[in-house]
């Protein structure tokens, strides 16, 4: 009789057991990548006064937005200041010319954002073009500064 009770007792703990329920939370975080790197020197050479072609590769993970600025608004001569040559820069990617402005518009940061598809290792390029010959002798310079980032950097 004693089995019989025993029996009895763990037949109706396991009848009264509510069920347990599982939850798990899944996550993962993949931080933003965004770099742009030149494939040949960073120095353009213009005396030559021909359009120059210089190929770059941006790799993100994310959408990107893009800004870019002159230092001086064309390329200047480093003595007699007041001598700036104007050019004309366009940015290409995928075969979409996403900037064709001339240097004085871009002495003020100009922002370009890229929507759409994601692309690691992007190809593109920078197109450089004099809009008027250097006449001064001497030496001219600019800084032509690019910056890549994902869109929800701000």
């Amino acid at each position: 009789m004693r089995y019989f009770w025993l029996f009895l007792f763990f037949l109706s703990t396991v009848s009264s057991a509510s069920p347990t329920k599982l939850t798990l939370d899944l996550v993962g975080v993949i931080p933003e990548v965004c770099t742009m790197k030149f494939q040949d020197n960073q120095t353009v050479e213009l005396s030559s006064g021909k359009p120059r072609l210089i190929n770059f590769e941006v790799n993100c993970n994310s959408p990107l937005s893009m800004s870019v600025q002159s230092d001086f608004g064309g390329i200047r001569h480093k003595e007699y200041h007041n001598e700036v040559v104007p050019y004309q820069l366009g940015i290409d990617m995928a075969g979409v010319n996403y900037l064709n402005m001339t240097s004085h518009k871009i002495q003020n940061k100009v922002h370009i954002e890229f929507g759409g598809d994601i692309n690691l290792k992007q190809q593109g390029s920078v197109n450089i073009a004099l809009l008027r010959p250097m006449v001064w002798a001497g030496n001219y310079e600019d800084t032509l500064f690019i910056d890549v980032y994902p869109n929800s950097f701000k």
